[in-house]
C-alpha cells in the first residue's frame, strides 16, 4: 500500500499549483462556505470532503443503501465531515417516490451527471456519446470542480469497474480526471473485473489500478484477480458497506400479518432478461420458478423489489410475474411495494425465514440481518461474497443454471438445514461486518495529515 508520503503539501497547495481556484456552483450547486451543523459541529472548509461518485440513481436501493452506509461509516471514523454525491445517473425529480431518499445527509451536496440522458444504442446521439467517452475521454459525471477541495475521491456502486454493464469506460476516465488532480483515488467497497475477455483493456486497467490510492475489495474474488493482474500493495479485503447499513422497521399491517406467518422472500430482477434472450421469455421463467416453488414449500411467499429505475423496475417486473400466476398460487404471494427505503426493505427482509435473491444488495440485506440466503449470481460478486460468508457456494446458483426444480430443490435443502446456516452467518457476521469499517480506517491511514 502506498504510504501518506505520496502526497506532499495541501489540498490548498495542490490546487494552486494546477492554477485552481475554489469551483464555480452552475445549477446552484457547490460547496458552501457557510457553516452547517453535523452532531453540535459547525461544519464548514476545515472539515474534511469526500468527493462520493459513480454510485446509481437511489431508485436502486444498492445505491441507496451503499451511500447511506459510506457517509455513517465516514462519520464514524472521521467525525464531521462533507459530501459531494455525483452519480452515474440522474437523481430522482423532487416529486418522486425515492426524493425523500436523496436527502438521507443533510451535509451532503447533490451534483447530477453533467449532460444529456442516455441515447439508444447506436442512435445518432449514442455515437457522440460513445466519442466523448471513448476519444475526449469524459466521464459524464459531474466531479473536476470539485476535486481541488477534496480530501479524497471515492468510486461508488461495488461493481461500477467490471464488465458488468459494458465496458466501464466513464469509470475508467472519471478515475484518470481524478489521477490527473492529484487528489487520493479510492475504489470503494468494489468488485473489480474479470477483464480478461479483453486483454487490451485489460492491461489498461491494471496499468490505471496499480496507480489507485486505495482499492477496498469486497470480496475474496476480486483480492485474487487483482493479485493475478499484480495489482495488490494498494489492495486491502473488507465487506460491501451495506452490511452496516441499519434497518428501519415498518408499520404497515399487512405487511406485518404476512411477516408474522413466516415468508419466504424473493428477488427476481427485470435486468436479467438481456442473459436470458428477452423480457417475456424471462418473465415466462420466472413465473415457472415462483410455481415451483409454491408448490414446493409450505410457506407463503413474498416478491420484495430491491430497484424501482425506470425501464428496471423490480416492482413492475414481480407484479406481472405474480398475475401470472394461477390463483390458487397468487393467493400465496405478496409483492412488497415499491415505496420503501433501503432502510425499510432491509428490516422486511430480516423477518423473513429465508430468502433468494438476484439482486446483489438485497442478498446483503438478509446475510447481514442472519437470513439463511440463496444467491442467484451473474458475476464474481455474487461467488466472492459467498465464499466469504459460507466457506463455499452451495448457496448460490448461477443464473445460466437458474430453472424451477433446481431453485426448489436448492430452497428445500435451505430448509431443511436453516437452524445450521442461521448459526453459521451468526458466527462469522459480526467480524464480517466490521470488515465494511476497516475500510474507512485503512482510508485514514492513507490521507495525508489524518
Amino acid at each position: 500500500m502506498r504510504s501518506a508520503g505520496s502526497w506532499k503539501g495541501s489540498r490548498e497547495a495542490r490546487a494552486r499549483s494546477r492554477g485552481r481556484v475554489r469551483p464555480s456552483s452552475p445549477r446552484g450547486i457547490g460547496v458552501s462556505s457557510a457553516p452547517r451543523a453535523f452532531r453540535g459541529h459547525e461544519l464548514n472548509d476545515s472539515h474534511p470532503l469526500f468527493l462520493l461518485f459513480g454510485n446509481g440513481a437511489i431508485q436502486n436501493r444498492g445505491c441507496e443503501a451503499i451511500l447511506r452506509s459510506t457517509t455513517r461509516l465516514l462519520h464514524d471514523e472521521f467525525g464531521a465531515c462533507r459530501f459531494v454525491n455525483a452519480p452515474n445517473s440522474r437523481l430522482p425529480p423532487p416529486d418522486s417516490r425515492a426524493a425523500t431518499s436523496a436527502d438521507a445527509e443533510p451535509e451532503l451536496i447533490h451534483a447530477p451527471p453533467l449532460g444529456r440522458a442516455p441515447a439508444p444504442r447506436f442512435s445518432p446521439g449514442w455515437l457522440v456519446q460513445q466519442l466523448e467517452r471513448r476519444v475526449l475521454k469524459r466521464s459524464g459525471m459531474d466531479i473536476e470542480r470539485f476535486l481541488p477541495d477534496s480530501s479524497a475521491a471515492l468510486l461508488l456502486g461495488g461493481d461500477q469497474y467490471s464488465f458488468d454493464y459494458g465496458v466501464p469506460w466513464p469509470f475508467f476516465n472519471a478515475n484518470e480526471a481524478v489521477l490527473r488532480s492529484g487528489t487520493p483515488l479510492v475504489l470503494w467497497g468494489a468488485s473489480v473485473g474479470p477483464f480478461d475477455s479483453d486483454p487490451a483493456f485489460e492491461a489498461r486497467a491494471a496499468e490505471q489500478l496499480r496507480r489507485v490510492t486505495l482499492i477496498c475489495a469486497r470480496e475474496s474474488e476480486t483480492v485474487a484477480y487483482l493479485e493475478g493482474l499484480g495489482v495488490a500493495e494498494n489492495v486491502v479485503a473488507v465487506s460491501d458497506p451495506a452490511f452496516e447499513l441499519q434497518p428501519a422497521p415498518v408499520d404497515e399491517p399487512v405487511l406485518r400479518t404476512w411477516l408474522e406467518r413466516g415468508c419466504m422472500g424473493l428477488n427476481l430482477a427485470p435486468l436479467l432478461a438481456r442473459y436470458w434472450g428477452d423480457e417475456e421469455a424471462w418473465l415466462r421463467h420466472c413465473r415457472d420458478c415462483v410455481a415451483s416453488l409454491l408448490d414446493a414449500i409450505d410457506l407463503p411467499l413474498l416478491l420484495v423489489p430491491h430497484v424501482v429505475c425506470p425501464g428496471n423496475d423490480d416492482h413492475e417486473f414481480l407484479s406481472r410475474v405474480a398475475a401470472e400466476l394461477r390463483a390458487s398460487h397468487r393467493s400465496r404471494v405478496l409483492v412488497v411495494g415499491p415505496d420503501y427505503d433501503a432502510r425499510q426493505l432491509k428490516w422486511i427482509i430480516s423477518q423473513l425465514r429465508l430468502f433468494a435473491g438476484s439482486r446483489t444488495h438485497a442478498t446483503i440485506a438478509a446475510l447481514s440481518t442472519g437470513v439463511p440466503t440463496i444467491s442467484v449470481g451473474y458475476s464474481v460478486k455474487a461467488r466472492g461474497i459467498n465464499q466469504d460468508v459460507f466457506g463455499h457456494d452451495r448457496w448460490l446458483i448461477q443464473l445460466r443454471q437458474l430453472d424451477a426444480p433446481t431453485l426448489a430443490a436448492l430452497v428445500g435443502d435451505l430448509l431443511s438445514e436453516e437452524a445450521e446456516v442461521r448459526a453459521q452467518i451468526a458466527r462469522v457476521m459480526p467480524a464480517y461486518r466490521d470488515r465494511a469499517r476497516l475500510a474507512a480506517r485503512h482510508l485514514k491511514k492513507v490521507l495525508p495529515g489524518r
